[in-house]
């Protein structure tokens, strides 16, 4: 909150500034009356010298910018395209609206507000090109440029009867082809707003021709050779001259500036108490209708209780508004929150297939499809199941649900059947292209219509799932992929996580969960094929060969690829029996106090390099872990995932730097203690104090 309590109100300064304002312009009244008549001369001609120069640069800062985007389109493909289009052609058509095109692009970035350029062929049966549309050359000269009777065919300049509009035009022979470029500049920009005094013309250097819109001026300058002028200032026919030659297009612009303004010692003088009066009564009005509105406001926050007399009003105001727009920051918060915990809620229902409370009207009528997801390991888990919540907080109808068995699925809902899948699908695509080198797997049901259907969706995408083992490197998995595989193996991602987190954890139970999931797939009831059998083998192999690359303790002896073909499946899935085993036995065997020290040396090493870039797997290269192994071991030993125990460390330490130094900039604290972004700093922060760094800050500089 603001301080309060200062000694003068919002009133008393609008009282004393506006009196001080006028007691200054009665000053600088008085001053300009005493002064006035000594400076005006030397003012005048300072003054006119100025405006010439600006008039100048304002026409020079235009021509440099035409020249520089006539030299583009002279060299521009699609131009020179259309130059060599037979006229009538399809491609005189297409290659012309592509130069349309390029001109709608170009013109805005060099400020179409204050020029146009037109481009035509030689033939008399082609049209011109502006970035406004096409026109044929009549309806240029009579839409585009009004008041002239014709336009400069071989290079010049002409000026509209209206003296609205100056007319450049320069021709470009392309590969033997004739390129006219008309360039339309309104006479209003090349003087200052609201400025009549400043007087050009424009002389052709090849005709001698004089185009202005002061006709005493133009008279005045045919008397003399205006070649013979020199460039820049000059004395000419009783004029203050400048003059600027623009090659370019072959002509030069002369500018003059005539002013009559005289001030009279007497008349200033008179006008000083008048001045004082109507600044004194001015500011007073003023002030009055400044307040009303801010007492009014002030009054009824004040009744609250919170104001006091002698507050300054406006730091009631302020803190009031502040107030108010953090509960409805908040408010809307809490209200996507709520929505998503709701959406959340109303699918895991449908998902157990129960109705729910928060059942939209159409849910009955609308068709649905959903997806399951099935990364590798916890960290790509985590990574795309943060991205899919993500995506699905800004996709009305896209859902992320998270199941009681730790499964994700993504569902959508839509109008129409195709919409709904193929949207699914194109999203999947998307995903699964990213983490495609983390081995990535989805299962895409079909889509139904009603809320009743999404159970029977969710099975049906689990035994498509199921198949992943049996469909090679596919990425998305169908309906149609598993069509001629009647009897499925049963490997669920759930089952297969499990078996992997007991092995890396050095479970006794790890080969109670193995021999479960064998005893299932040889049921009888399953009917198994020897090419299904063969293919679970070859899946639990493969989980094998995932645990020792996590554990990084497959030496090379263990041909896996023989254990997966050529050899009869059960034989497959007794060795595997046996090497899982040994594995167990020797991790039970190894002496835990390996890594009892290890937790320290991670946190030391974290505390010597938070101010860099660093990640888990910079961790798990400096211990010799792998990345899944080192996150299993930290999360075990320290109870803490890496993630959240660096972001908290980096977030202590900007604490006690801001401590320190109350006034330390945010960019400048972010680097300093390891963030990439000012902006990803601030959110970390917030989520983990609950407020920003700059809000801490004030707070730490209100305690001191």
């Amino acid at each position: 909150m603001r301080e309060k309590g200062r000694k003068l109100s919002y009133h008393d300064q609008l009282v004393i500034i506006f009196v001080g304002v006028a007691l200054v312009v009665s000053a600088f009244a008085i001053l300009a009356g005493v002064l006035g008549e000594r400076y005006v001369k030397a003012a005048e001609e300072h003054a006119n010298q100025s405006l010439e120069e600006v008039s100048s640069y304002m026409l020079s800062s235009r021509i440099g910018e035409i020249e520089t985007l006539v030299d583009y389109l002279s060299t521009n493909g699609t131009v020179l395209d259309w130059l060599e289009s037979p006229i009538g052609s399809s491609d005189y058509y297409y290659n012309g609206l592509l130069v349309y095109q390029e001109l709608v692009r170009r013109t805005p970035v060099l400020g179409s507000d204050s020029y146009n350029i037109a481009l035509a062929r030689q033939e008399e049966a082609s049209f011109i090109i502006t970035s406004g549309g096409t026109f044929g050359k009549d309806d240029f000269l009579a839409y585009v440029t009004p008041g002239l009777d014709s336009l400069p065919e071989d290079g010049g300049i002409a000026l509209s009867r209206d003296d609205g509009l100056l007319v450049l035009t320069t021709r470009r022979f392309l590969s033997g082809n004739v390129l006219t470029v008309y360039c339309t500049i309104p006479v209003a920009s090349l003087s200052l707003p609201g400025d009549a005094s400043i007087q050009f013309a424009f002389v052709d250097e090849y005709s001698g021709h004089i185009a202005s819109p002061c006709s005493d001026f133009a008279q005045a300058l045919l008397q003399v050779d205006l070649k013979a002028v020199p460039e820049g200032h000059s004395k000419v026919a009783g004029y203050s001259i400048r003059k600027e030659y623009y090659p370019y297009f072959g002509f030069s612009a002369l500018f003059t500036h005539h002013t009559g303004v005289t001030w009279p010692m007497m008349l200033i003088v008179l006008a000083v108490p008048v001045v004082i009066s109507l600044s004194l009564l001015v500011g007073y009005k003023i002030q009055k209708r400044l307040y009303r509105p801010v007492k009014k406001a002030y009054e009824t926050l004040a009744d609250d209780g919170d104001g006091a007399k002698g507050t300054n009003e406006f730091d009631t105001i302020i803190d009031k508004c502040l107030e108010a727009d953090r509960i409805r920051g908040r408010l809307a918060s809490l209200t996507a929150e709520l929505q998503n915990a709701t959406d959340v809620q109303k699918y895991r229902s449908y998902l157990r297939g129960q109705d729910s409370l928060y059942r939209a009207e159409d849910d009955s009528e609308a068709y649905f499809c959903l997806a399951i997801l099935a990364p590798v390991d916890e960290d790509t888990q985590t990574s795309l199941f943060l991205k899919m919540n993500s995506m699905s907080r800004r996709e009305r109808h896209l859902h992320f649900i998270i199941t009681d068995k730790g499964s994700g699925v993504l569902i959508y809902k839509s109008a129409t059947a195709e919409g709904c899948y193929d949207y699914l699908y194109q999203t999947l695509r998307s995903f699964t292209a990213l983490d495609e080198e983390n081995g990535l797997q989805a299962a895409i049901s079909p889509s139904a219509q009603g809320w009743r259907q999404l159970p029977q969706l969710f099975r049906l995408a689990m035994e498509i799932m199921d198949c992943r083992y049996l469909l090679g490197d596919r990425i998305i998995l169908t309906q149609g992929d598993i069509v001629g595989h009647t009897n499925l193996m049963h490997y669920p991602i759930s089952e297969e996580r499990k078996l992997v987190n007991a092995a890396l954890s050095g479970s006794q139970g790890t080969l109670a969960i193995f021999d479960q999931i064998v005893r299932e797939n040889s049921a009888p009831e399953r009917l198994l094929q020897e090419k299904e059998m063969c293919a679970f083998a070859s899946a639990l192999a493969s989980t094998l060969m995932r645990i020792f690359q996590e554990m990084r303790e497959d030496d090379g002896q263990i041909d896996w690829s023989a254990l997966r073909d050529g050899r009869p499946p059960f034989e497959v899935i007794a060795r595997l029996r046996a090497i899982l085993s040994a594995y167990i036995e020797r991790r039970s065997s190894a002496s835990a106090a390996r890594y009892d020290y290890i937790v320290d040396e991670m946190k030391s090493y974290i505390k010597a390099h938070y101010s860099e870039p660093i990640q888990l797997i910079d961790l798990s290269e400096e211990f010799n872990l792998s990345p899944k192994y080192c996150s299993e071991v930290f999360n075990r030993l320290s109870g803490e995932n890496f993630k959240n125990y660096l972001n908290r460390f980096r977030i202590n330490e900007a604490q006690r730097r801001i401590e320190e130094d109350p006034q330390i900039k945010v960019a400048t604290l972010a680097q300093e203690v390891g963030f990439t972004s000012a902006n990803t700093f601030i959110r970390v922060f917030d989520r983990y104090m609950g407020v920003t760094p700059g809000q801490y800050a004030e707070t730490v500089r209100e305690k001191n």
